[in-house]
């Protein structure tokens, strides 16, 4: 509950800043989807009993969407760091809705293979809604290493 806290204050108070530039737009992008895959998360495991297959698994594909997009945005924020540390102008770079967009489907892409090879079992865990090991690996490891080499 005190990361839920945390990340409102963080998002509240990168809202009342009057200034809009990238970086900022990019930290509240990952603060947002952050909060997302924390409410997800936290709401499966702590309503796993309570809940039915079909919510468990709705609350496991929000929960991994949630996540494969929050690190596709954390590695295009850690690259715009970089070019701006090495003093690449604005006209040189890719627009921030071509990154947006491209986060979003390969985001959607990677949750939509896995749920289709799995059958939506991939997302139903005794204690949890998230990927069962077995589709671990194929559904989060892989593409995020993926993302990162590239």
């Amino acid at each position: 509950m005190v990361s839920i806290l945390v990340l409102l204050v963080a998002l509240a108070i990168g809202c009342l800043r009057k200034t809009s530039n990238t970086h900022k737009n990019l930290m509240m992008l990952c603060g947002t989807w952050l909060l997302i895959a924390t409410l997800a998360f936290l709401a499966s495991s702590a309503l796993r009993e309570q809940i039915s297959i079909a919510v468990c698994r709705a609350l496991g594909l929000l929960l991994h969407f949630s996540l494969v997009s929050l690190c596709g945005w954390l590695m295009l924020f850690s690259h715009r760091l970089h070019e701006y540390a090495n003093g690449v102008t604005d006209e040189r770079r890719v627009s921030l809705r071509i990154h947006g967009v491209l986060v979003g489907v390969i985001s959607f892409l990677v949750v939509f293979l896995t749920a289709g090879i799995s059958n939506f079992d991939a997302y139903t865990q005794d204690s949890y809604c998230w990927l069962s090991s077995r589709y671990h690996y194929i559904g989060f490891t892989v593409p995020l290493a993926v993302m990162t080499i590239w």
